[in-house]
């Protein structure tokens, strides 16, 4: 996918999306046309601490079906949400989204000791929060993509930063 980012004056939440509730999370993507949501979340053995090999795990809430969670298919792990992860210093890992590798991603722990995904947004370093992906049509296979949405909070002021990118 080729896009082209612009920063863009808009809406820093749809509050008709739902927030998921669920431990360790580090970001979701949310996207048309329903409220179903693919979470991030670390993932921790019993005694809490991260597991090298594989740090994030992903996985639908399925608002439409009582918020229940399921696991992504093959096809979504390999083409749309998946991740390519890789261990980069101490507590630190390199993440690329399949869907968008030029995405530079970075799962760390903060100077709150928790992990967050940090991105560039706006040029600004952020925490990851939120995706959202505008659809306008296509198929379930190829869907026709107005826009996506990087919503984070700026490391250090706790700003709240939006960057828009649309495909070319």
């Amino acid at each position: 996918m080729c896009v082209t980012a612009f920063a863009q004056k808009a809406p820093l939440t749809d509050r008709s999306l739902p927030i998921p509730d669920v431990p360790g999370l580090l970001f979701y993507i949310q996207r048309d046309p329903d409220v179903n949501t693919v979470v991030y979340t670390l993932n921790t053995d019993e005694s809490g601490k991260i597991d090298p090999k594989d740090p994030i795990r992903i996985f639908w809430v399925k608002y439409t079906e009582g918020g229940v969670h399921k696991p992504l298919n093959l096809i979504q792990k390999d083409l749309a949400y998946g991740l390519h992860i890789k261990p980069s210093g101490a507590d630190q890992f390199e993440v690329k989204a399949v869907a968008y590798p030029k995405l530079d991603m970075r799962l760390q722990r903060g100077l709150d000791s928790k992990y967050h995904v940090r991105v560039a947004l706006n040029n600004r370093k952020c925490n990851l929060k939120r995706i959202f992906i505008r659809i306008v049509g296509g198929s379930h296979l190829h869907p026709d993509v107005a826009y996506l949405e990087f919503h984070g909070t700026e490391v250090g002021t706790g700003k709240e930063v939006m960057q828009r990118i649309f495909p070319d």
